[in-house]
């Protein structure tokens, strides 16, 4: 059975409201310069309210410097509507994340993001 429109708005609600960070979304744009070309560039959209948090124990080896390190995951709790996608850089107070994957839930209440930190 369907929820009822008001019930999906005060469940966004309640979601929306422990969210107490900040966040822009950045995507990588590639233009095409008319010679066959392209030129890169980026869009930014935003400001749009989230939560950052760890994402647990969970993390992922990643090759840096010909060593194998482990890279730390972030959950990033966002608006439903948020644009958010992977490959997407998000900026939240002055930190930089890569997203890796986005998932949103099968009511479509509340959607996040995982991502490694930049830097």
């Amino acid at each position: 059975m369907p929820l009822a429109a008001s019930e999906m708005a005060a469940m966004r609600a309640a979601q929306e409201a422990a969210m107490p960070n900040s966040c822009t979304v950045v995507s990588a744009l590639a233009n095409a310069d008319g010679m066959g070309g392209s030129t890169s560039g980026a869009s930014t959209a935003g400001p749009y309210i989230c939560r950052l948090s760890p994402a647990g124990a969970s993390g992922q080896e990643k090759m840096v410097a010909n060593r194998v390190g482990f890279v730390g995951l972030w959950r990033i709790d966002v608006q439903v509507t948020n644009p958010v996608t992977e490959g997407n850089t998000v900026l939240i107070s002055g930190r930089t994340f890569n997203v890796v994957d986005v998932t949103t839930d099968a009511w479509g209440v509340s959607k996040f993001a995982l991502a490694t930190e930049v830097g």
